[in-house]
């Protein structure tokens, strides 16, 4: 199928990563094509001198990223791409001069691109990072702990150069690829036999625990409160009345002692009713 050049691009960005996986910039540039653009679609952009190229693929969402054809010419690339996406990668080399470290990009290409948008990722071993222009906002992206200074979006016309540079202090040769930091999982270190396990205190069973016994420490309170109070206002019971004593003889004769039938206190001989709660004698 004949090929269509594409006059413009509709977003294109381009991330600088120096000192990456090796002593040189990778530089990564995704760009979108128009969505009038007619497939498959010829794509030319600039590319600088002494560029290697890692990478020249189409992108979509089903096979992600995949090879396509692609020619260099003098310092242009030249690719066909079925797709609206498509992502180049090459390396190009930087000036190190006593630690600084320095790369100039110059972009000027026959295409129009809508928005341009530029960000470095500044080195794991970089003291600081200067750009020129100077970047709009740096931030640290927390998946990787490495900052990203960003370039304000562009429009720039077909013909157009845009430049872009930037220059770090190393502090070492580090390679940021090989520093990154793994994911910190735990910080308590593992026992080295089974033996040297120790059961950890499980504060959700201890709270469990604890609301037990104050439930229980309210219960027994309020009953032991409430029989009190029952205590208090029950009624005073009725004394016994004395058993009656059988009757004995007095000591000394072997007449028989009356006793009140109603109180059983004794009565004389001659007594009709009882001394001492009057009740009519038996």
């Amino acid at each position: 199928m004949a090929q269509t050049p594409a006059p413009s691009v509709d977003t294109l960005h381009i991330a600088f990563w120096p000192d990456y996986d090796k002593p040189a910039v990778l530089v990564l540039l995704t760009g979108s094509l128009p969505a009038d653009a007619t497939y498959p679609a010829e794509v030319t952009i600039p590319l600088p001198e002494n560029a290697e190229v890692n990478a020249v693929a189409r992108m979509n969402s089903e096979v992600g990223m995949a090879d396509i054809d692609f020619q260099v010419n003098g310092d242009n690339l030249t690719m066909t791409t079925p797709d609206p996406q498509f992502r180049v990668e090459y390396y190009v080399p930087y000036t190190d001069d006593g630690g600084w470290r320095t790369y100039d990009f110059v972009w000027n290409a026959d295409l129009d691109v809508e928005e341009f948008i530029a960000e470095i990722q500044q080195p794991s071993s970089a003291i600081s990072l200067l750009t020129e222009p100077p970047a709009e906002n740096s931030v640290t992206n927390p998946s990787d702990g490495l900052i990203y200074h960003g370039m304000p979006p562009k429009t720039v016309a077909a013909g157009t150069p845009y430049e872009i540079s930037f220059r770090y202090n190393a502090a070492d040769s580090r390679l940021t690829a090989g520093t990154q930091a793994p994911v910190q999982e735990s910080v308590i270190a593992a026992p080295d036999s089974f033996s040297e396990q120790s059961p950890g205190i499980n504060w959700t069973y201890v709270l469990i625990g604890v609301g037990l016994l104050l439930l229980v420490a309210v219960v027994t309170w309020f009953v032991a409160t409430k029989n009190t109070g029952k205590n208090n206002n029950r009624k005073p019971r009725k004394s016994q009345k004395p058993r009656k004593p059988s009757p004995r003889g007095r000591p000394g004769n072997g007449t028989q002692t009356q006793f009140c039938h109603e109180c059983g206190t004794p009565a004389e001989e001659n007594d009709r009713f009882c001394r001492k709660c009057g009740t009519e004698l038996k």
